[in-house]
C-alpha cells in the first residue's frame, strides 16, 4: 500500500481548508501526527478526531467536494475502530474520521492541553496530539503496523505516567465505554512483538480483567441477582476482581451490592 509524506498531507489539508463551508478544528491522533514531528517518514492515512457531528458533517462534505469517496473495500480492523466515516482519494490516501472518541476512548480535555499547533488554512485549524496520546490511541487498534508505531514512540520517549493517568481516569468515567480490553491487548502485542519491558503492564491487565468480568456480571444481572462469591468461583476469577467489577457497575448506576449480591439498581 502506498504511503504519503508530510508534504503530501499538508497539501491535502490546505486543499480541504480552502473548500470548507464552516470552521473545523482537527485533532490528528495517528501516524500523520508522527510524520509532522519527524517520528516517521510517511503514513498510509490520517486519523482525526473532531468535537461535534456538525464539524464531522462539514469535514466529510469538504472531502467529498475535493474528490474523496468511500473506499470500495474497507478492512475489518477499520470497521471495529468505529470511525464515523472513512474516505479515500484517487491516490489511495485515506481519512479516518472520528467524533469525540475512538473505541470508547475519548479525546479528553486533558489531551487538548497537550496538543501541538500544526497549521491553519482557510476554515481549517489542525493540531497534533501529544506522543503519549497517540501511543494510547494506537494501542486500541487491531492494525499490526500500529505496534511498530508504538515502538517508535516508546523508543523516542513517552511519559508513561501521562498514559497511565489518562487510561485510568477514563476507565472510571461513569458513562465510560469499555475500551480497556482493546488497550491491554494492543499493549501486550506491542510488548511481545518488540520485546520491551513496559512498567505497569500488570495494572492494565487487572483493568482489562475487571472490565471483562463487569460485562459478564451485567449480562447475568438481567436474569436476576448475582451472588458474587459464586460468580467468582464459576468464572475462576479472584474475589477481588469480581468485587471491583461489581463496584464498576455500581458507579455506573447499573447495579447495587447488598449482602454479597449484585442487584439491579
Amino acid at each position: 500500500m502506498k504511503e504519503f509524506d508530510r508534504a503530501y498531507i499538508e497539501a491535502e489539508l490546505r486543499r480541504l481548508g480552502d473548500t470548507l463551508a464552516r470552521p473545523v478544528r482537527l485533532h490528528v491522533i495517528g501516524g500523520a501526527a508522527m510524520a509532522f514531528r519527524g517520528q516517521k517518514a510517511s503514513t498510509k492515512d490520517i486519523d482525526i478526531v473532531v468535537d461535534s457531528e456538525t464539524e464531522s458533517d462539514a469535514l466529510v462534505n469538504g472531502l467529498l467536494g475535493i474528490g474523496y469517496a468511500d473506499p470500495s473495500d474497507l478492512p475489518e480492523p477499520y470497521r471495529r475502530m468505529g470511525a464515523r466515516r472513512v474516505l479515500e482519494n484517487a491516490d489511495g490516501f485515506a481519512w479516518d474520521v472520528f467524533v469525540r472518541e475512538v473505541v470508547g476512548f475519548e479525546f479528553s480535555d486533558r489531551m487538548r492541553t497537550r496538543v501541538e499547533a500544526w497549521m491553519a488554512s482557510g476554515q481549517l485549524t489542525v493540531f497534533a496530539a501529544a506522543p503519549e496520546d497517540i501511543f494510547a490511541f494506537k494501542a486500541l487498534t487491531d492494525r499490526e503496523r500500529d505496534r511498530d508505531d508504538m515502538n517508535s514512540l516508546f523508543t523516542n520517549g513517552v511519559d508513561q505516567a501521562i498514559i497511565r493517568e489518562e487510561v485510568l481516569v477514563q476507565a472510571e468515567r461513569r458513562t465510560g465505554k469499555r475500551f480497556a480490553a482493546f488497550f491491554y491487548r494492543g499493549l501486550e502485542e506491542f510488548v511481545d512483538k518488540h520485546g520491551v519491558l513496559y512498567p505497569g503492564l500488570d495494572e492494565f491487565e487487572a483493568l482489562y480483567l475487571r472490565e471483562q468480568v463487569a460485562k459478564i456480571l451485567a449480562t447475568r444481572l438481567t436474569e436476576g441477582s448475582v451472588d458474587l462469591a459464586r460468580a467468582a468461583e464459576e468464572l475462576g476469577a479472584e474475589r477481588g476482581v469480581v468485587e471491583a467489577a461489581a463496584q464498576r457497575l455500581v458507579r455506573q448506576g447499573l447495579a447495587r451490592v447488598e449482602a454479597g449480591e449484585l442487584r439491579q439498581a
